[in-house]
């Protein structure tokens, strides 16, 4: 994102990677025959298209460009499995146990921490709620997968969600981009264009359509705060990229990232797993019986 950011603008990269992931996931559904989607589930599929896909695809990149480190921005995702905790009693009816209690609790005050820290770089209260607002709605979406769209094939839902998520984002290339646009000008990228095309391929192939396949294959199979560890690594990810890009990390920023994935790991490691779940379309429990395969 932060290479494509250097020529495109924030809707442009989440316009081409829903779509160019959209149409990838759209051949495998044709190859592979599977049914098409009953009507009753478009009306979740556009709600999880516009709120859990088109928004911070779009958001992302344009946190990524304001300059303040894809590293920060990065290490904020780690908070989803946190979040899916939460919503998880609303929408499945499912309560946390105490441990994982506390390490909701511990994630947020990690959560204030890094705030703290973005605030010491200068970011406005805007850019730091709309950095939240990211992995909020990864782990409301989530759910509301396994709460609603659980019965829809991997395949063909990644598709629908992509495409009907592209779909949302034209009237934005058309009329809005320049809202989002980071200020960034081509004549002063630090990435040439064809880095910057590749970068965007690679989300379109691999970050969104085979990544997206392969992460609802996992919410269908063990539920979302299973499938949401996948953002557990990311954190570090961006934290060895911004080294690599020389991007400034504080002790303070470590520190609060470390925090956060031991808090992630407490919750993790519970000693239990994701029951399957009831008929009313809510999961019995977040985990099941210790012993159970």
């Amino acid at each position: 994102m932060d290479r494509a950011a250097s020529w495109f603008g924030a809707v442009d990269i989440g316009f081409f990677r829903l779509f160019g992931g959209g149409s990838m996931m759209g051949l495998l559904w044709w190859l592979s025959g599977n049914r098409l989607i009953a009507p009753r589930h478009w009306f979740h599929i556009a709600l999880v298209a516009l709120f859990g896909n088109a928004l911070p695809f779009v958001l992302q990149p344009f946190l990524i460009s304001l300059g303040f480190g894809h590293s920060f921005f990065g290490g904020i995702i780690a908070l989803v499995p946190l979040l899916t905790i939460l919503l998880s009693i609303p929408m499945l009816g499912v309560w946390p146990t105490f441990r994982q209690a506390i390490g909701v609790i511990g994630g947020l005050l990690g959560l204030m921490t890094l705030l703290w820290e973005g605030q010491q770089r200068g970011m406005s209260l805007t850019v730091l709620s709309l950095a939240i607002t990211v992995p909020f709605v990864y782990a409301t979406a989530n759910t509301y997968i396994r709460w609603k769209l659980s019965e829809v094939p991997a395949i063909p839902l990644a598709t629908s969600l992509f495409i009907v998520g592209a779909l949302f984002l034209i009237p934005c290339l058309i009329f809005g981009e320049p809202l989002l646009e980071s200020g960034r000008t081509h004549s002063a990228a630090t990435t040439s264009w064809t880095m910057a095309v590749a970068s965007i391929s690679g989300l379109a192939i691999f970050g969104t359509g085979i990544a997206g396949y392969l992460f609802l294959t996992l919410l269908h199979a063990r539920g979302p705060l299973f499938a949401g560890m996948s953002s557990y690594p990311i954190p570090l990810i961006a934290l060895a990229w911004g080294v690599f890009d020389n991007e400034p990390i504080t002790g303070r920023q470590l520190a609060a990232i470390v925090f956060v994935l031991a808090m992630v790991a407490l919750v993790q490691f519970d000693g239990k797993r994701s029951q399957p779940m009831s008929e009313n379309g809510s999961e019995k429990s977040l985990t099941p019986a210790p012993g159970e395969p």
